[in-house]
């Protein structure tokens, strides 16, 4: 599915009438890509609101591919395809046709394309090295390989998500113990590894905010035996979100947020989770850069200073009550605080702002 503001969930349909999924979303939403079920396989597949759901294609029709990333224009497309002597090859999708990327040297055909960079610049996936094991790796517009490599005590790497210029990936690590840890890389530092919360053996990452600074994704294997999104920047280490955002006034009661994906811009996160015991989808705008000061309720007018214009500003929003119209008094739940307001203006809004207010924050 694809999910906007304005129409809630839309069904994206299905090639074959069987399992579809969705791997990535253009910059402005238009175009959707991912995978297709079919008898024996999958199919590549590539969506707009004027063509619906559309094959790829592969490298032979009898074969698998599947779609996983997509530049922010949507002119380039990458995952990966089965060729007819069953070699699973890192591919692009381009002008209409499909291009192999290089696999590394001695590694034998075997490699994947996980995801592009919003500027089509790099390409990042894996492929296997000269004794087998699965190697991080990034490729230039030309389709040329590099290898990210395999850092101390871990036996194999992956690459799943790149900042918006391709200078930062993020992927995962499988240690030689046994455990998962994901690394943030960048070709003046190599790569760091990412924490897991606590006692957890294990995290997944799932995205990387365009600058390269924030990376979202999971923490689970520990000693509570669920999953836990987390949220990694240099300014804050690894944190728990499901402690950290109720830091900034977010207000969390009944939910559990399990995994994290953050937007180009770094002011959106959405990821799935449980609210009161139910598996749920969520969205939060407006989130704060990690490592600044909380936002101010009481600073509707967003100007650093607390006074009258902030003080006339919400009254007048308040006796309005209606966010449609004007979203300024919507406080409680966040509004312009920054925080997933809950769309609605009462009480509770005046009492926050008030006791804000009052603070002087």
């Amino acid at each position: 599915f694809r999910w906007t503001a304005g129409g809630g969930l839309q069904n994206l349909g299905s090639l074959f009438g069987r399992d579809t999924y969705a791997g990535a979303i253009s910059g402005d939403g238009s175009i959707v890509v991912g995978v297709s079920s079919r008898p024996g396989g999958t199919q590549a597949y590539r969506w707009t609101a004027a063509s619906g759901i559309v094959s790829l294609g592969g490298l032979t029709p009898a074969r698998y591919s599947a779609a996983y990333g997509i530049s922010a224009d949507g002119s380039h497309v990458v995952g990966l395809a089965e060729n007819a002597n069953g070699d699973v090859r890192a591919v692009r999708w381009h002008s209409g046709s499909i291009q192999i990327l290089d696999a590394l040297t001695g590694g034998g055909t075997y490699a994947a394309a996980y995801n592009i960079s919003a500027d089509a610049s790099t390409i990042i996936g894996s492929s296997n090295d000269a004794i087998g094991n699965d190697v991080a790796v990034s490729w230039n517009s030309s389709g040329s390989v590099t290898s990210l490599g395999i850092p101390p005590g871990f036996d194999s790497t992956r690459a799943y998500a790149t900042s918006a210029n391709g200078s930062v990936i993020v992927g995962g690590s499988s240690s030689l113990n046994g455990s998962v840890r994901h690394f943030r890389w960048t070709a003046a530092e190599g790569m760091h590894i990412i924490d897991a919360l606590g006692t957890d053996r294990f995290t997944d990452v799932y995205s990387v905010s365009g600058d390269g600074n924030i990376v979202t994704g999971a923490s689970s294997g520990g000693l509570t035996g669920r999953s836990r999104a987390f949220l990694w920047s240099a300014a804050l280490g690894t944190v728990d979100l499901n402690t950290y955002l109720p830091t900034l006034g977010l207000n969390l009661t009944g939910w559990t947020l399990q995994d994290a994906y953050i937007s180009t811009d770094g002011t959106a996160m959405a990821g799935s989770g449980l609210f009161n015991g139910e598996r749920r989808a969520w969205l939060i705008n407006g989130i704060p850069t990690p490592g600044a000061s909380p936002v101010c309720l009481a600073d509707v007018v967003r100007d650093n200073v607390v006074d009258g214009n902030d003080f006339i500003t919400f009254i007048n929003s308040f006796g309005v009550g209606n966010v449609a119209v004007d979203a300024v008094a919507d406080v409680a739940g966040g509004g312009t605080s920054g925080l997933a307001p809950d769309g609605i203006i009462d009480g509770s809004d005046f009492i926050a702002f008030i006791n804000a207010f009052s603070a002087g924050c």
